[in-house]
């Protein structure tokens, strides 16, 4: 009973620890965002790549699977009772991916994304107050495309929204977790390409691919 419940205790530890592993991902900037440490967190650079994070859960999980089922056999369990601990492994895993992985950065990505939505309502309030200068001349609007190689989770993503939200010389933007792209449409008149991009801090691996006037 002893050597069964510390089994169990050990399936359910490599589990989490999959779990953990495959959410390397997304952890760090669910808790910049989470804690409200803004956009230029260190917490939001500690992410691994998103499929090298997976990759790395899997891997340990189905090590430590196949560990149990070769000491079940040779302990010469009965089949139903050799496959309770990998069970019990991929029910831990489930439960620490779902909610560090899938979870957390949900709610941290809409905790972002609101809180930005309130910020620009609240500036867009005060614009409305201010004295409306007559414009001399249009300048011609143009449409900047970044590559953004660390942009995989939620988190990530709603917190170079709440960046960009808050550029009042930004048009119109394009910025989400399954596109490592970020589109950009601006008053080239207020602001340049230059300064738009290092709105993004560095650490996301940011790359201009195009600044383009829009037809």
């Amino acid at each position: 009973m002893r050597s069964s419940s510390y089994s169990g205790i050990i399936a359910g530890g490599w589990g989490l620890a999959s779990g953990l592993f495959g959410s390397l991902c997304c952890i760090g900037p669910s808790a910049a965002v989470l804690l409200g440490l803004g956009s230029s967190s260190a917490l939001l650079g500690f992410s691994l790549d998103h499929t090298l994070a997976l990759a790395g859960g899997a891997a340990l999980l189905l090590a430590g699977a196949l560990l149990a089922v070769r000491r079940a056999r040779a302990c010469d369990l009965r089949p139903a009772a050799r496959w309770r601990a990998p069970a019990l492994m991929l029910a831990s895993f489930a439960l620490a991916f779902g909610l560090l992985g899938v979870l957390v950065p949900a709610l941290a990505a809409r905790q972002e994304d609101a809180a930005a939505d309130t910020k620009l309502a609240l500036a867009q309030r005060q614009a409305l107050n201010l004295p409306q200068v007559p414009a001399v001349g249009a300048a011609p609007q143009r449409r900047l495309t970044l590559s953004v190689e660390r942009m995989s989770c939620p988190p990530c993503a709603a917190a170079i929204r709440s960046a960009l939200k808050r550029q009042r010389t930004i048009r119109a933007f394009f910025a989400e977790s399954d596109n490592d792209q970020v589109t950009i449409d601006y008053d080239s008149g207020q602001t340049t390409a230059k300064k738009l991009s290092a709105i993004i801090p560095a650490h996301y691996g940011v790359t201009v691919i195009s600044d383009e006037l829009i037809p």
